[in-house]
């Protein structure tokens, strides 16, 4: 645990057997600089859900986008298709649209006064 943050960990427990049931919760607050704060409770309560959780939407939807990107990349997909065969005639093509990607990206104007001609 990262001690330069502020740290909750709560906790939730239920237990039922034969007509009996017992709750138990428990939040601990974790400051930096400061000595742990814990709360604990016997009181019955709800279960915990995504409103009691204190997350955000962006954090839902966050977490929803990591495991729908698990479950997209766990599906069995098809092999790559092989590149084509090298053609020469594409070489001064490509020599030339190096040349202006070099121009545009990596060129240095030193006595231009032009917005992004420095590179600094």
């Amino acid at each position: 645990m990262d001690t330069e943050v502020r740290t909750v960990i709560g906790y939730w427990a239920s237990l039922a057997w034969r007509g009996v049931a017992l709750t138990w919760q428990n939040v601990t607050l974790f400051e930096p600089g400061k000595a742990p704060v814990s709360r604990s409770s016997l009181a019955s309560a709800s279960p915990p859900g995504a409103g009691d959780a204190g997350l955000r939407l962006y954090q839902w939807l966050a977490i929803a986008f990591v495991i729908g990107g698990a479950a997209v990349t766990a599906l069995g997909t098809t092999p790559a298709p092989s590149p084509p065969p090298f053609d020469p005639v594409i070489a001064p093509v490509a020599a030339i649209v190096g040349a202006l990607y070099y121009l545009a990206y990596g060129a240095d104007l030193p006595r231009s006064n032009r917005r992004f001609s420095r590179l600094r």
